[in-house]
């Protein structure tokens, strides 16, 4: 509750909730205590809640109070003012949020027998974890992906209880993983090949090509491997291969990271308020300098229609922003610029832009 706020009862309160229908061999004396139990912890989990939200509340103003007992919780349940999507949209996310479990034939055949038998108080456990969330997550009006994660261990856990009841081996079961590793391979390689946008391009030249050769090594070799070897070493193969995988393709990643590196950009923002001069951001801010660059006070923000205006009302200032927003006149060049992601994050001198308008 204190690293998250009250969402984190969306994850545990179903579950307790259906007690009485997965704890079928493992049944309290009286559910009433149960009950009361899970009653007495919430409230004590509120209060722990309350004793710092309270003060901060007094601390922050009427703002600042409203965005954490209001905005940060039920504004976000009823209609966002961040990551608002439609009900049905974690449900095209699901092969990425199932990935790699989804790749792999052999898992989907053990679950199988699961959906034919009278469930065990474990299944039931995990459904009572996973799918009572998954629809209470979908009605929230702010969806991010992230969201989910508390449900992975349970879809882990059934994944496994399935495996060691019928695993069954298949000698094409790595065809289909090893395409995804070939084709993971094959697309850090495109910059080289093809032409793409420049952000694009960009950003996957620091990709590491070594790396990306591995993967379509590995992407073709393991399903001959997985067909070649005996089948007590398919769960070493398949559990091995996933490890190698997320390994290879995060230092293949590497040089992606580093466009996203901010540490000098913020260093250089923060050189220049405490030399005295104001600084603005165009669009949305989200503190991407403050840590970093050790301000000491907020910038100003402003909009896209705005800069001009305050460029004028700060002729020594400095205004950051990327090639989405205005730009000054011809001929202007960048007091300081520097890649982040698909885009490239540049000061301007205030000058810059008065004199492009005159």
């Amino acid at each position: 509750i204190l690293a998250k706020g009250p969402v984190i009862l969306v994850h545990t309160l179903p579950l307790a909730l259906l007690a009485p229908w997965w704890a079928v061999e493992h049944r309290p004396r009286r559910w009433v205590s149960w009950y009361a139990g899970m009653l007495g912890a919430v409230l004590m989990g509120a209060l722990i809640a309350l004793a710092w939200a309270v003060p901060a509340a007094r601390a922050g103003g009427e703002e600042y109070s409203r965005a954490i007992f209001w905005g940060q919780t039920a504004g976000r349940v009823a209609k966002s003012f961040a990551h608002q999507r439609p009900f049905y949209w974690y449900v095209p996310l699901l092969p990425l949020i199932l990935f790699p479990w989804l790749l792999w034939p052999a898992l989907w055949r053990s679950l199988r027998p699961l959906a034919h038998e009278p469930a065990s108080s474990a299944v039931r456990l995990c459904l009572a974890w996973t799918v009572p969330v998954f629809i209470i997550f979908s009605l929230i009006s702010g969806k991010q992906p992230h969201y989910l994660l508390p449900l992975f261990p349970a879809f882990g856990l059934m994944s496994a209880y399935a495996l060691s009841r019928s695993f069954s081996f298949g000698k094409y079961d790595m065809v289909l993983p090893g395409t995804v590793i070939l084709a993971a391979g094959c697309f850090l390689l495109l910059h080289s090949l093809f032409p793409l946008k420049p952000g694009l391009s960009r950003l996957l030249s620091g990709v590491n090509p070594f790396c990306s050769l591995a993967l379509i090594a590995a992407g073709m070799g393991l399903p001959a491997l997985y067909r070649a070897i005996g089948s007590r070493w398919h769960a070493v193969l398949v559990s091995s291969s996933s490890v190698i995988f997320a390994v290879l393709l995060h230092a293949a990643l590497t040089g992606i990271l580093a466009n996203y590196d901010m540490r000098d950009f913020s260093a250089y923002v923060g050189r220049l308020q405490h030399s005295g001069i104001p600084v603005a951001h165009v669009g949305k801010y989200h503190g991407t300098f403050n840590f970093l660059g050790r301000l000491e006070r907020p910038l100003d923000v402003v909009r896209s229609e705005q800069v001009a205006s305050w460029a004028a009302q700060h002729p020594a200032g400095r205004i950051i922003a990327d090639e989405r927003d205005p730009q000054p006149g011809a001929g202007a060049v960048p007091e300081y610029e520097r890649p982040f992601g698909l885009h490239t994050l540049k000061v301007w001198k205030c000058s810059s832009f008065t004199c492009g308008r005159q």
